[in-house]
């Protein structure tokens, strides 16, 4: 089980989101790495990540755009899931706008 709605994962995919694992891209847990983080001023030491990154999705796929979900799960802590160092990508530029449909709704949103 995922801390997503089951709806939004099936959007992210639609919009061709990837899954990966942290082992398969080396770097992207570092946040001092300047490949896959910027500093955002001068009192942001952890960095923020940048857009138009490049990693390598599950299958072996390199892909290019952003990190649009982040788990670390050291602790096991995470709620819905005990799987550890993973990430979704999407794809593109930020923000990817998802259509997201149920039987009595229609909901864009941007994340």
């Amino acid at each position: 089980m995922l801390n997503i709605d089951q709806s939004l994962i099936e959007s992210m995919k639609k919009a061709g989101a990837r899954f990966c694992w942290f082992r398969d891209t080396p770097g992207i847990n570092d946040a001092q790495n300047e490949t896959f983080y910027m500093t955002k001023d001068d009192k942001d030491s952890n960095g923020v990540f940048r857009e138009g990154i490049t990693v390598i999705s599950e299958n072996g796929d390199k892909v290019t755009g952003y990190v649009s979900h982040w788990v670390e799960n050291s602790n096991l802590q995470t709620a819905g899931t005990n799987i550890q160092k993973w990430f979704i990508f999407q794809p593109g530029t930020y923000p990817t706008s998802y259509i997201i449909s149920s039987e009595n709704e229609v909901v864009v949103t941007d994340l």
